[in-house]
């Protein structure tokens, strides 16, 4: 079976905002002839579980965590993403309005210099700045590539230890506007918050993954050799991120993401038989057989969101 994983994609918070969503027309009506067969918090939270390792839907998968076990940075009790992004204040509410480039090996040190210390220490990597604090958080955070657009307020770090992250994001964003960071990225965003443990076991992926994702990259693979001879090409499964953001055009990103993505799932249906779509939050299984099914209760399509 064939998987696709649409990463950038979230529910808007305010059902005042559903109205103005751009639509995926052509995808929501292939996806009508099929069934929702599963739900999850996250992308990644469904991709774990296809490949057989569920992480528990109440806990962030602990990118951070994996992400600096990739790298071989040294051991720390806590790790977080540290996004560099930009927010836009409004009447009510902060909007996120863009992500911008992680900070470069110089910044870096002159942020530690002036934050870093008994709150931790903000790391350079190639493609992302990570966070290590010297004990867990006990937090529920965010990844910002599916907010941009939205206003972050319901998205902010909460539980138990949330007081100290905001109290970090708060600081971060001050230094920033004082250094003038090329950019113009306001603000540090932690996501992907996990501990030592996460660290030393990152989970094992048993196929390799089409699309663009540093967290997917950084995670070992191993295809099993037996799982692979007791299947055909047609049976084996393959699995596909998709992001709206790569199809920017003046047409405008969901138009043409609209048509590829729907001309990939008639080819998908011709190749495979089946797939599944996961998007904002629930997994879409089609089948080839579906188009014929006529007595088959039809319903109308429904906006992508829900």
């Amino acid at each position: 079976m064939w998987h696709f994983l649409i990463t950038d994609l979230v529910a808007p918070a305010q059902a005042t905002a559903e109205e103005r969503l751009p639509r995926l027309p052509q995808l929501e009506a292939l996806l009508a002839r099929g069934r929702v067969t599963a739900k999850a918090p996250s992308w990644r939270h469904h991709l774990l579980a296809l490949a057989g390792q569920p992480w528990p839907a109440e806990h962030e998968v602990p990118v951070a965590a994996h992400l600096a076990a990739a790298a071989g940075l040294p051991a720390a009790a806590g790790w977080a993403v540290a996004t560099p992004v930009r927010c836009v204040a409004g009447l009510d509410h902060v909007q996120l309005q863009g992500l911008g480039a992680p900070l470069s090996a110089a910044l870096v040190g002159e942020f530690n210099a002036a934050l870093g210390g008994p709150s931790g220490q903000l790391h350079a990597n190639t493609h992302a700045n990570l966070w290590s604090f010297p004990q867990p958080l006990a937090v529920t955070t965010h990844d910002p590539a599916p907010l941009v657009g939205h206003d972050v307020g319901p998205c902010l770090p909460a539980g138990p230890d949330a007081a100290a992250l905001r109290r970090w994001m708060t600081e971060a964003q001050m230094w920033l506007h004082g250094a003038g960071e090329p950019g113009r990225v306001n603000s540090l965003w932690p996501w992907g918050v996990g501990n030592a443990a996460d660290a030393a076991s990152p989970p094992t992926l048993p196929w390799v993954v089409e699309g663009a994702d540093l967290w997917v990259a950084a995670l070992p693979c191993a295809p099993s050799a037996a799982t692979a001879a007791a299947k055909t090409p047609r049976e084996a499964d393959r699995v596909t991120l998709w992001r709206v953001a790569e199809h920017a055009s003046e047409a405008g990103a969901f138009a043409a993401a609209d048509a590829a993505w729907s001309d990939q799932v008639r080819h998908a249906l011709r190749e495979r038989g089946a797939l599944t779509v996961w998007l904002a939050g629930h997994c879409h299984e089609l089948r080839a057989a579906d188009r014929w099914r006529f007595w088959r209760r039809w319903h109308t399509p429904r906006p992508w969101w829900q």
